[in-house]
């Protein structure tokens, strides 16, 4: 099973602007994924996802969803740091050659994530998940 643990967050070339398929992906981003909602194609999604777990990881510390790893590497492969899972995300997309698939779901990141293990009586708490001690709030 994938561990998003296991990737390697160094050196952080897109969180400086310098990946090595940045002007690329500043333009995809742009185009395909839209300032709020859902995107109209997959492609589209894969950018917005893989750009939330990168944001989520430099800026805030956290791993998302292993569901959503698991979306990107079904489309992309493998990929062994934060980098790499950006670089590949924007080679597929651009593969694709402005033939996208229609986005058939309402997102990715919100379709993939399991709530049900989350309390429905306390939805003004933060919740986050501490791997050693399970849910936190």
């Amino acid at each position: 099973m994938f561990d998003p643990h296991s990737l390697t967050d160094t050196p952080a070339l897109y969180w400086n602007s310098t990946g090595a398929e940045q002007s690329a992906y500043n333009t995809l981003y742009g185009q395909l994924v839209p300032s709020s909602g859902m995107c109209e194609t997959v492609e589209g999604e894969l950018l917005r996802l893989a750009s939330k777990i990168y944001y989520r990881h430099y800026n805030d510390g956290d791993v998302f969803t292993p569901a959503s790893f698991d979306f990107l590497r079904q489309h992309i492969g493998g990929f062994t740091s934060y980098d790499e899972m950006v670089d590949k995300t924007v080679r597929y997309v651009l593969a694709r050659d402005g033939v996208y698939t229609p986005n058939e779901f309402d997102s990715v990141a919100e379709s993939e994530i399991d709530e049900s293990h989350l309390p429905d009586d306390d939805d003004d708490k933060p919740y986050y998940e501490d791997d050693d001690n399970g849910p936190s709030y």
